[in-house]
């Protein structure tokens, strides 16, 4: 959450650009549409899918709330269930939502939601898991993490509708692992090896099966979302920031995907072509969509208007005609706002040969 306590009142709900592909042969018109919510203090969007948005509102004093919007910050859905005292959306496909909620003050467990707040399904696992949150959904799967009361450190989880099916990812000798993603079938996320560091990871349904994605002479890296056959993240190496990367399942198929001209940048989204996150053009994160590579991007930043310090990508979602890019934009003086970006394709004559 924010830094910043105060709201600005006078910035426009919505901008249009027309930008165009550098390496394809269309255009994409797009537009930002804020999603706060009147009266709230603070709001982040971090899932899409079709036409709706997740995160949550949080109004000041009390516990957040989790949202659903419909690309507008009219008539949105609060999917906290009625036994909990807080909730968030972390993650959403066509079946459902995942996130955390709260059943008790101070207590933070991972939740599945089919779409109302009278759905939800508390999936902590008990037993020496004292709190927990899951970030993604897939088909039959949920993934995020589970706290162990031996350290009190998270073990990567991995669910499938129940708090009876949970999976302990936790690779052997590791001290603490996050799964953020999953394409039905894998799952993908972070883990720190006994020596330190954070590596990239990939699991295929048990502890044993863990794949370490992390590139050597690399500082840290992290996978944060996946479609099958890709995964998305980032790799920091010595004495430079972090740069956006891409995998298909093995160390050797890292592509470095930081756009030229710009010092850092981060992917937290996929859908196995069309990625979002962050890239820092003239030190600022801006919200970015990598459309094909990292010479192919488009800032979304400048569709916000004036008066953001930064903005970020969390999710995507596209039909093959429009892009849908729920993220977060960051005010110069007010606290995190849910914004959504919406993208669509005009079809272009390619260039005649000559």
């Amino acid at each position: 959450m924010s830094r910043f306590g105060l709201r600005r009142w006078w910035l426009l709900p919505v901008f249009c650009a027309v930008v165009t592909p550098s390496s394809a042969f269309a255009q994409y018109v797009w537009k930002a549409i804020r999603l706060h919510v009147a009266d709230s203090y603070t709001t982040e969007a971090h899932a899409a899918w079709g036409p709706l948005q997740g995160g949550f509102v949080y109004y000041s004093g009390q516990p957040g709330r989790g949202a659903i919007w419909r690309g507008t910050s009219e008539g949105w859905m609060d999917l906290t269930p009625p036994w909990a005292d807080l909730g968030i959306i972390h993650g959403m496909d066509a079946s459902g939502q995942v996130g955390q909620v709260g059943p008790a003050p101070n207590t933070y467990h991972a939740a599945l939601w089919r779409g109302t707040p009278e759905s939800a399904v508390d999936l902590n696992p008990g037993g020496p898991y004292f709190a927990s949150s899951a970030y993604a959904i897939q088909d039959d799967q949920q993934v995020g993490q589970a706290a162990h009361a031996s350290d009190g450190l998270p073990h990567a989880a991995l669910w499938r509708g129940t708090p009876e099916s949970f999976v302990d990812l936790h690779p052997p000798g590791a001290q603490w692992s996050e799964a953020f993603a999953t394409d039905g079938e894998y799952q993908g996320g972070w883990f720190v090896p006994a020596a330190g560091g954070l590596h990239a990871i990939i699991w295929n349904g048990t502890a044993q099966s863990a794949v370490d994605l992390h590139p050597p002479g690399a500082v840290s890296s992290a996978v944060r979302d996946m479609a099958p056959g890709v995964q998305v993240g980032y790799v920091r190496w010595v004495g430079q920031s972090g740069h956006a990367a891409l995998w298909r399942g093995t160390v050797a198929s890292l592509v470095d995907l930081n756009p030229p001209g710009t010092g850092k940048s981060e992917l937290y989204a996929t859908d196995g072509t069309i990625h979002g996150g962050a890239a820092w053009f003239g030190g600022l994160g801006h919200a970015t969509i990598w459309l094909d590579g990292a010479d192919n991007v488009v800032d979304l930043h400048p569709l916000l208007g004036p008066g953001y310090a930064g903005s970020v990508v969390r999710a995507v979602w596209t039909d093959g005609r429009t892009i849908r890019a729920a993220g977060i934009a960051y005010p110069s003086t007010a606290p995190d706002e849910a914004w959504v970006w919406i993208g669509t394709r005009i079809e272009t004559d390619a260039p005649k040969r000559r």
